[in-house]
């Protein structure tokens, strides 16, 4: 079965092992697209989307080009058959299409 999608907001090396879960979860061999929904990630731990005490969203220092390179391995191993972006702003668009491997 294919025709799947799925984004993700966390670091390099949570990359793959979130693509397996998915994988595993949805009973797949590999993903037809897989984006980085933001252009930044979260804090890693037992909370998807960590909080800060003010409520505000925890953040980590994760640069998007670390994460679109943990992509292009996946790819790679065919685990995924097409990267991309969303929510990201032309200028991130272009360090990702001139930095990467797959545009």
């Amino acid at each position: 079965m294919s025709g799947f999608a799925s984004a993700l907001y966390c670091r390099a090396e949570d990359v793959k092992p979130a693509l397996l879960k998915t994988l595993a979860d949805l009973q797949l061999d590999y993903l037809d697209l897989y984006l980085i929904h933001w252009p930044l990630g979260f804090r890693p731990g037992n909370d998807p989307f960590p909080k800060n005490p003010d409520g505000s969203m925890l953040y980590d220092d994760t640069h998007f080009l670390e994460t679109w390179g943990a992509l292009e391995k996946c790819v790679e191993e065919g685990l995924v058959k097409h990267i991309g972006l969303s929510n990201f702003n032309s200028q991130q668009i272009d360090l990702v299409r001139n930095w990467g491997r797959h545009r």
